[in-house]
C-alpha cells in the first residue's frame, strides 16, 4: 500500500510543477485539470487505506508517515491559480 501510495503522491507532485511552470501558457488548463486528477487519486488511496487498516497500531503509522505529505501536496495544489478562461469555450 506504501508504494502504491507513494507512487500517486510523486505523480501528483510532478503534476503540480507542471501546472505551475505551464501558468500563463496554453497548457495550463490541461496540466491544472491533471494536477487535480492527480491529488484526487493519491487523497483516495490515502483514505481507502486509513479505511483498510482502521484502529491500529498500522494506522497511526501509516498516518504519521503520510498526514503531513498529504497536507502539504493539497496545500500546493490550491496555490494554483483558478482557471479563468477555458480553451476549449
Amino acid at each position: 500500500l506504501s508504494s502504491e501510495l507513494e507512487e500517486l503522491y510523486n505523480n501528483a507532485k510532478i503534476e503540480i510543477d507542471f501546472a505551475t511552470e505551464s501558468f500563463g501558457s496554453i497548457y495550463y488548463e490541461g496540466d491544472y485539470s491533471t494536477a487535480h486528477s492527480s491529488f484526487e487519486s493519491c487523497l483516495s488511496k490515502y483514505q481507502s487505506a486509513m479505511q483498510t487498516f482502521g484502529d491500529t497500531a498500522n494506522s497511526i503509522k501509516f498516518r504519521f508517515r503520510w498526514e503531513t505529505d498529504i497536507h502539504q501536496l493539497r496545500l500546493r495544489l490550491n496555490a494554483l491559480p483558478e482557471v479563468t478562461h477555458s480553451i476549449y469555450d
